[in-house]
């Protein structure tokens, strides 16, 4: 059995939530563009990794985003190749999260 790759998938939380004022809606539509993310991932065969949905019930966006964010990044630093996914939204994280994979050389997906 070939090994599959593990591919980091990025996409954008906190413009998203402030756009949005923090609202239902605004976190299912988070939630969604990281589950949209992980699935176009997955067909392309690799295993999907997304910090946003390991992380929405275990972080508190407001006061811990920064933690978050490193240990998005203590992940990123695991994976092969590096997903950002497509959106209107203009984010901070994930411009870090690319630059980081970057640095490591990991593989950039479209």
């Amino acid at each position: 059995m070939k090994e599959k790759l593990i591919c980091y998938v990025a996409s954008p939380v906190k413009n998203v939530l402030e756009l949005e004022n923090y609202t239902p809606k605004a976190w299912q539509r988070v939630m969604d563009m990281a589950e949209s993310g992980c699935k176009e991932v997955k067909e392309m065969g690799y295993i999907p990794l997304s910090s946003v949905l390991l992380f929405a019930k275990v972080y508190c966006e407001e006061r811990q985003r920064e933690e978050a964010l490193q240990d998005g990044l203590a992940l990123l630093s695991r994976c092969h190749c590096f997903y950002e996914v497509k959106s209107a939204y203009k984010s901070e994280g994930v411009q870090k999260e690319k630059e980081v994979a970057i640095d490591l050389g990991l593989t950039l997906l479209n």
